[in-house]
């Protein structure tokens, strides 16, 4: 029997994925057939009833469904909070000991602008971290 041929270069299926879409997403025409295909097959899909529109569930199964939708958008902004605040990286808070924000930067209330103020934190934080190290 042969030798098992073993890749250097072998990818995980999630790099395989990701090359993929970038190929479709760079070239226009890979793009627009791709989506074609999207659409006929939600519109299947949408006709052997394996998807619902919410026009046609029942007042009931709406409640439910939006009730699902605010739970998970709940959830996901819980998510994304935790993710985008400032200085997440353990490492540079070690380095800090502690990060604060510079100036007065503070994350607004408002919807607008407020990821904008805790991206200039954490550049901050690392601007900080960048000059502590160079030191």
């Amino acid at each position: 029997m042969g030798k098992c041929k073993t890749n250097s270069t072998a990818q995980t299926a999630a790099e395989r994925q990701a090359r993929r879409r970038a190929r479709i997403a760079a070239d226009p025409a890979l793009l627009a057939e791709t989506r074609a295909k999207e659409r006929l097959r939600w519109h299947q899909r949408v006709r052997t009833g394996k998807v619902k529109l919410v026009a046609d569930l029942s007042d009931r199964q709406k409640r439910l469904k939006r009730r699902e939708w605010r739970s998970r958008w709940k959830d996901r902004a819980a998510k994304q909070k935790t993710v985008n605040s400032h200085c997440e990286i353990p490492r540079l808070r070690r380095r800090l000991g502690g990060c604060r924000p510079a100036g007065n930067m503070q994350v607004v209330a408002k919807k607008s602008g407020a990821t904008e103020v805790q991206h200039i934190r954490r550049s901050n934080c690392y601007k900080q971290s960048c000059h502590a190290v160079s030191r």
